[in-house]
């Protein structure tokens, strides 16, 4: 009612409503207020010739609509906008209050400044601010992503016809989201006005995918190039250079750098609680972590492949042994923790603290968090925090951005504490199956296991080696042996069947297993070697064994062993016409001769070769009374002939025609050098029509890491 009156005695005053007239020009003192609430001048979006410009006004729903005009007033003097600028005619939404004027005949590349107005009664104007638009058919095109690294990436673009924008100061840069809708973002602003830029995105999470659009500031019009994605490289798997990880005489190993950091004097990101992309800004706490999150899909360095991050225990463990000294590397200042016990340290910036996207204490303060929430809050995480002289426990918002430093276990490569005494060996169950058992909780070791059931904790795998005896010599039965774990809570379980990770036992002779996890796994319920059916075959009272390792997330299980397949061999084993050899290399063959890799000097660790490879040529080249499949053996001697396999196990295999397979072969010892190593396929070659029709690619030959 209040509005009314002043709107009806404002009106009143121009002659509205039948008094005397006026108009734009007429000194008007009567009222002070305007007389609309609200007119806002809105954004234009351009082409060359066009515009369309979204703006508002407030209120207008107690007025008739020929009592009033809406539009856009436009002209290239910014000073004369309002007073002989060109007036379109809008159009009032449905809404009541946004308004949409469509320009036209604008001439390309030219700068012009526009407010939006309301006549009332053609004799009142009030005006919005006078905003600038430039006519342009300006592109943002996305270039896709280059020089990828676990932490960084270039991400670019390329704008046709901006030239006139740019020059005016047009904004423009990436935004980068973990999202394809790019919310939430963070956007990098670019400074220059070259129409073709990259921007060096740092401080990313290794292992995630990022979306990322080039942007342009169109008039305030954002215009936005196709969004696109990228994935940085994952932790010490893709990046051997990140795996710096310190021994300080502690539990656990600590990393050498910040997650996110590329080396030591890099400050790395600034981390939300259990935010694994880096980019969550949001000072809601219900978009982070809850809980403690070691371990778990919120733990930000286990996320990244770099270690896992470390608790209040880590923390408290490892500075509990430190002295701390300032310290400065490439003019980041930081805390230099020395280890009493071995004289090792670590460097950790004081890289300061983050709220939304301020950071303040940067060259001050660092603050480094646990993965725990604070005991007495949980709407706070358990920080330390550093000065360069002094440590302190403090805590911090979950929403506050602050410094992760991974660690892992230390190595034998993760070894895990065993008693070989305690090991039990033979026929546990009576069914024929030989166990190697160092704890399992409903069998002979539960009540004196071999190792802490408490203490097995791994993250991707679990390894044991051992040495089988009292075989008798030269025997060629052969097994299959699988390392059987269940964890504390029966949620992380292997029962054996992936063939990278079981062991093909012939003989006598040293041989490694592992489980391959499917995520975190803590504590034992079961873990013992499974070697099915020996003890049908044999006594089992007579069969040995010994575990001489036992390790957890190594990493890698098994390398590569390269091999050129341009100086491999294909032809008659030995130059017969009967059997098919595919020679790697042969001291006593025609492979000897095409200089292939330096096999003379590879070593290989006892345990299983796996080698894949691609057969072609045999399909529709075979005569027709050849057999439907061929075997397929691995042969192998070092450069002593010790160890050798010659074929003749369950690690065998078929072949059925064109394809790929997959065939395995134990190497019962450490191996130095190589005489022979070829794969055998028995009848083969006298069973096609034309045997130089035939090609076989070696893909890949996996053996245990050293």
């Amino acid at each position: 009612m209040k509005y009314n009156k002043i709107l009806s005695i404002a009106l009143a005053a121009c002659g509205l409503l039948g008094f005397t007239a006026c108009d734009d020009d007429d000194d008007v003192n009567i009222f002070t207020e305007p007389i609309l609430e609200e007119v806002t001048t809105g954004s234009a979006a351009t082409t060359a010739t066009t515009a369309t410009v979204t703006g508002s006004v407030r209120d207008l729903s107690s007025m008739l609509k020929d009592r009033y005009s809406v539009g856009v007033i436009y002209s290239t003097d910014r000073d004369a906008v309002t007073s002989s600028g060109t007036r379109a005619s809008g159009a009032l939404g449905d809404d009541g209050f946004t308004v949409t004027t469509q320009l036209s005949g604008l001439q390309p590349n030219v700068t012009y400044y526009y407010a939006q107005y309301v006549t009332l009664q053609g004799k009142y104007s009030q005006y919005g601010e006078v905003l600038a638009m430039v006519t342009s058919d300006a592109k943002v095109n996305t270039i896709d992503a280059a020089d990828i690294t676990a932490t960084s990436a270039a991400l670019g673009c390329a704008l046709n016809k901006v030239d006139d924008i740019l020059a005016a100061g047009a904004a423009h840069g990436v935004i980068v989201s973990a999202n394809r809708s790019l919310r939430p973002a963070v956007r990098h602003e670019v400074t220059g006005k070259e129409s073709n830029f990259s921007v060096t995105v740092t401080g990313l999470t290794p292992g995630q995918e990022y979306y990322y659009a080039p942007y342009l500031d169109m008039n305030g019009e954002e215009t936005r190039g196709e969004v696109k994605s990228f994935t940085t490289l994952r932790g010490t798997a893709d990046v051997p250079e990140s795996d710096e990880y310190v021994d300080m005489g502690v539990r656990m190993h600590w990393a050498k750098w910040n997650l996110g950091a590329a080396r030591e004097a890099d400050r790395g990101t600034l981390y939300g609680y259990g935010d694994i992309t880096g980019l969550n800004r949001s000072p809601e706490l219900s978009a982070y972590a809850t809980g403690d999150i070691a371990g778990g899909t919120s733990d930000v360095a286990l996320a990244a492949g770099c270690g896992q991050m470390p608790t209040t225990a880590d923390w408290d463990a490892l500075l509990a042994i430190c002295d701390i000294t300032p310290d400065e590397i490439d003019g980041v200042k930081g805390a230099r923790l020395t280890s009493q016990k071995n004289g090792n340290s670590i460097f950790l910036p004081l890289a300061g603290v983050r709220t939304g996207e301020e950071i303040t204490a940067a060259d001050v303060k660092g603050v480094y968090a646990a993965a725990n929430v604070d005991p007495r809050n949980a709407d706070y995480v358990t920080v330390y925090t550093f000065d360069g002289n002094n440590s302190g426990t403090d805590r911090a918002l979950r929403s506050a951005g602050v410094s992760i430093r991974p660690i892992r276990p230390r190595p034998l490569m993760g070894q895990l504490p065993f008693d070989a005494s305690k090991v039990q060996v033979g026929d546990l169950e009576n069914k024929g199956t030989l166990r190697i058992e160092l704890y399992n909780s409903y069998g002979p070791t539960s009540g004196d296991p071999a190792i802490l059931p408490e203490e097995v904790e791994a993250s991707s795998n679990i390894v044991m080696t051992f040495y089988l005896g009292g075989l008798p010599d030269g025997d060629t039965h052969s097994y299959t042996a699988s390392l059987i774990y269940v964890d504390g809570s029966w949620g992380q379980q292997y029962w054996g069947g992936d063939a990278l990770a079981d062991a093909v036992v012939q003989g006598n002779g040293t041989y490694r297993v592992s489980v391959p996890l499917g995520g975190k796994a803590t504590g034992c319920t079961m873990l013992f070697v499974e070697i099915k059916d020996i003890a049908k075959d044999f006594d089992p009272s007579t069969i040995t064994a010994e575990v001489k390792a036992l390790q957890v997330d190594l990493n890698p299980v098994q390398t590569e062993i390269p091999v050129d397949n341009s100086k491999t061999f294909w032809g008659g084993k030995d130059g017969g016409t009967v059997d098919g050899r595919l020679e790697i290399y042969n001291e006593y063959g025609p492979s000897k001769d095409l200089v292939g890799p330096a096999y003379a000097d590879l070593t290989i660790p006892a345990g299983t070769m796996h080698i894949t490879f691609t057969v072609s040529g045999v399909t529709g080249n075979l005569k027709a009374d050849a057999p439907a499949e061929f075997p397929a053996a691995i042969s192998f001697t070092d450069s002593d002939w010790w160890p050798g396999y010659w074929g003749g196990s369950v690690g065998d295999g078929k072949i059925t025609g064109d394809g790929t397979y997959t065939i395995h072969a134990p190497i019962v010892g450490d191996a130095e050098g190589v005489l022979v190593w070829c794969l055998e396929f028995p009848g083969l070659y006298q069973a096609l029509t034309d045997p130089d029709k035939v090609k076989i690619n070696i893909d890949k030959v996996l053996v245990p890491a050293q």
